[in-house]
């Protein structure tokens, strides 16, 4: 029987599903707007460590790559993305339209290179089982190295540019695993002073970039709090990675909204719902709303709403999806004995 797991990370994933939505509504459609710079712009700070957190959660339990966890990560990109492609073009008898490269580039980034992490795991995971705690500094030290400093200040490596890239993760996974190795160390530091730290923090960036965003100030502010390979950005990550950590319960109506956060990923950022259904959505909102705090609030709003239908569509497919691995693992079984 599968070990439950823990609610309070489980929470932590749909927090972070919801801050990942209501970043893509402010980045894809409030862009050109001409308070962009001054009231969204800055939005995105605390809205921008979403991904990490899932890559931390991930090296906090390691992953236990297998040839179901696998097709757990692929046969969803695929159902959801291409089956949505299929129905829109058999709706409008436009197969022209239909293009599946998008499924190598552009929005789906962070599933390829995260399955890049999955691939590679069981030899990380190999390696961090075996190593002395200096070991892991010198492991660390290098992997910030070339993360955080050649990433952000040698702009001859275009690879390491923005953090959008496999060793950003694998340097997340290993703090995740290492937060967790060291739990005993880290528990010292009371919960109170971690939210407040995180509090100020997020305040700080966001009032401080209001003020400098044309200075030089501002540019530091976004280098670091914004990119994905920024030292800002990362302190923020594991400071809200460790609030969730603290927590300790049990929900299966959580855990179940969790099970659905992937999809929620994939459905949203598939380029007919993002730019169609939620993009006439945000069309309707921009039109009746009068200021900014309203459409922030609006879009919070529409963020739960677009959750909730993903929930609810994930719910509809799950079983076929899961049925369709099944049947993915049975064939390869079935070849083994046979030899092939």
């Amino acid at each position: 029987m599968e070990k439950a797991r823990q609610s309070n990370f489980e929470l932590l994933r749909i927090v972070s599903m919801f801050m990942i939505i209501l970043y893509h509504l402010f980045f894809f459609f409030e862009f050109d707007n001409k308070n962009y710079d001054t009231t969204f712009k800055p939005l995105w700070l605390p809205l921008h460590i979403g991904v990490l957190e899932f890559v931390l959660i991930s090296g906090y339990f390691r992953i236990k790559r297998s040839f179901y966890g696998l097709l757990k990560l692929i046969v969803p990109v695929f159902f959801y993305f291409v089956g949505i492609h299929v129905v829109v073009a058999t709706i409008s008898d436009d197969w022209s339209t239909v293009n599946f490269h998008a499924l190598t580039s552009g929005p789906y980034w962070f599933i390829l290179t995260y399955l890049y992490l999955y691939l590679l795991s069981p030899m990380i995971n190999h390696y961090l089982e075996c190593i002395t705690l200096r070991s892991r500094i010198i492991l660390l030290s290098s992997l910030f190295f070339i993360n955080y400093y050649v990433g952000n200040y040698c702009i001859a490596d275009n690879s390491l540019v923005d953090g959008k890239n496999i060793i950003n993760f694998i340097c997340l996974y290993v703090i995740g695993d290492t937060l967790h190795q060291y739990e005993h160390i880290e528990r010292r530091i009371k919960t109170l002073h971690i939210i407040l730290v995180y509090v100020i923090l997020n305040v700080s960036m966001v009032a401080l970039y209001v003020r400098t965003c044309d200075s030089g100030i501002g540019t530091r502010i976004w280098q670091y709090g914004y990119n994905y390979n920024g030292m800002l950005l990362l302190f923020n990550s594991v400071l809200l990675f460790l609030i969730f950590s603290r927590m300790s319960f049990c929900s299966k109506f959580v855990n179940r909204i969790a099970s659905s956060v992937f999809s929620m990923y994939i459905i949203h950022h598939q380029s007919y719902v993002l730019y169609g259904l939620i993009g006439k959505c945000v069309s309707f909102i921009e039109i009746n709303v009068t200021n900014n705090w309203s459409l922030f609030f609006a879009f919070v709003i529409l963020s739960i709403i677009i959750m909730m239908i993903c929930f609810l569509v994930d719910i509809l497919f799950s079983p076929l999806i899961r049925f369709l691995i099944i049947k993915i693992v049975s064939i390869k079984q079935k070849l083994s004995v046979c030899g092939l």
